[in-house]
């Protein structure tokens, strides 16, 4: 393959690869708006948190966490192959 094919390609790949983590970023930033107006609303209310929602509300923090971990990985692979 020529130099000029093979940088097309990487050009063609990389665009995919930012427009597939764009569109997911996109989704997760409803979800997470979802989530912290789901928070604010329960710490307004003056009732006591119940078990469940606890622990609803600690799995999605730990989900949330693991999101952007994923996000930061893909960032971090895609710097990559910008460099290469």
């Amino acid at each position: 393959m020529t130099d000029v094919k093979q940088e097309t390609d990487n050009q063609e790949t990389l665009s995919q690869e930012i427009l597939t983590l764009y569109d997911d970023f996109s989704e997760f930033h409803d979800q997470c708006s979802f989530l912290c107006d789901a928070f604010a609303s329960i710490t307004a209310q003056d009732e006591t948190l119940d078990s469940y929602s606890a622990q609803g509300l600690g799995r999605s923090a730990c989900w949330m966490k693991l999101r952007v971990r994923e996000f930061r990985k893909r960032l971090h692979e895609i710097q990559g192959g910008i460099s290469n």
